[in-house]
């Protein structure tokens, strides 16, 4: 079931629903979706300029690699009829920061992003990418060249 419903890149919230429905006896539901990439290193093939012109100085074995994770759940449950003479059903009800716009946009609880790289990446990125860098959760992750 959670095949079928994970299948497609819909807002988690959605994806969070339709498992709720098949599963209801489940409770409370958390639903976290890792997403990994984009990874650009000197070998990107992308046809965004600023990825382009971030390979060009990153040294052969060093990448980035970025990591976002997307986090809904459920914060009570409610009744719902589905028509006049048919009982009605538990459904969740499904939290969704609207204090924070990345949250409001992607319809979940929680955004946090993450930065994997190497150390001399990541000062040519504080150097000329800070924009990059301050929308980060946690510090980047430094980590040893590929070779």
């Amino acid at each position: 079931m959670i095949k079928r419903c994970t299948h497609n890149t819909a807002p988690l919230k959605v994806v969070a629903s339709d498992i709720d429905e098949a599963y209801a006896w489940v409770h409370p539901k958390v639903l976290k979706r890792i997403d990994i990439g984009p990874i650009l290193s000197m070998y990107d093939r992308t046809e965004d300029e600023q990825a382009k012109e971030m390979g060009r100085h990153i040294p052969e074995g060093h990448f980035v690699m970025h990591v976002t994770t997307e986090i809904v759940f459920s914060v009570r449950q409610e009744k719902r009829s589905t028509g006049f003479l048919s009982k009605s059903e538990l459904r969740e009800v499904f939290h969704v920061d609207e204090t924070n716009k990345d949250c409001m946009e992607r319809m979940v609880s929680e955004v946090q992003k993450y930065l994997f790289t190497t150390h001399t990446v990541l000062q040519y990125l504080n150097d000329q990418h800070k924009e990059m860098l301050k929308d980060l959760s946690a510090p980047p992750f430094i980590c040893k060249p590929v070779f």
